[in-house]
């Protein structure tokens, strides 16, 4: 019977990540489209990129903690649902990891459009960085503890920061960012603190580099607003990236593809 259920639930994942593969082959080398661009003054690049850098650097080089709430009822919550496709294997079953991942992401992907529309129609914009940030964190971490991930591991942090940096390029350079990603989701990799820190460097700026223009045009009072809607975007665009990734190495640690 075990063996049984083994096979089915090895079956179902295999269906299962065969569609998702299709999905990634349909998005290929993927070009973000027209980005506003505005020229900046320097002092004002270089304070938006340090508000960004700064969290970063609290959480992933000094090790500080992102508060996701309920932690150990989360981790319960993915143990039942992993239960549930080793004991039944029914494509249902596996289908409900991913789908408890999105409704748990829907209230923070509206707290950032909440919380970015109301400080740009006040005209607050670089301090929104370090706000945003932290939720895009949250959410991120959230979603890592929903796929039974343990996010106080080195390894697994390192992990997230180079997903969260794939994310945010486009063409050639997300196309081999993302076969990198793709090799780390089956090879283990345990970074040194140097390779931590430069990670965590670059995907700060990645972020800042995606956010910079529509934070700048968010200090403006009112004109703010159209900045500030550009928050869930780039936090559906992160969070969802880790999310699928995330779910790929889950069903192919539940198959023999």
């Amino acid at each position: 019977m075990g063996e049984y259920i083994s096979n089915r639930t090895c079956a179902s994942c295999e269906r299962e990540l065969l569609r998702l593969r299709e999905r990634e082959k349909k998005r290929g080398s993927r070009e973000r489209g027209h980005r506003l661009e505005l020229p900046l003054p320097e002092n004002v690049k270089r304070l938006i990129d340090a508000s960004f850098a700064k969290v970063f650097d609290v959480v992933f080089v000094h090790g500080g903690a992102v508060t996701v709430g309920k932690t150990e009822r989360v981790r319960e919550s993915f143990e039942v649902l992993d239960y549930a496709v080793g004991r039944r294997g029914q494509r249902r079953d596996v289908k409900r990891v991913r789908k408890s991942s999105r409704r748990a992401n829907r209230a923070l992907t509206a707290l950032t459009a909440a919380e970015g529309i109301t400080l740009g129609a006040l005209g607050i914009g670089v301090p929104d960085a370090a706000i945003f940030t932290t939720v895009l964190l949250r959410g991120v971490f959230r979603t890592a503890l929903r796929f039974g991930v343990d996010t106080d591991d080195a390894g697994e942090r390192y992990l997230l920061l180079c997903m969260m940096e794939t994310s945010l390029l486009d063409g050639v350079a997300f196309a081999d960012a993302d076969r990198k990603v793709d090799e780390m989701l089956t090879s283990p990799y345990t970074p040194t603190e140097r390779e931590t820190r430069e990670q965590s460097r670059r995907t700060a700026h990645a972020l800042s580099d995606a956010m910079m223009t529509m934070k700048f045009v968010q200090g403006i009072p009112i004109a703010g607003i159209a900045g500030g809607m550009h928050d869930p975007v780039c936090y559906r665009r992160v969070v969802g990236y880790v999310e699928e990734k995330l779910y790929k190495r889950y069903l192919l640690a539940h198959t023999d593809v």
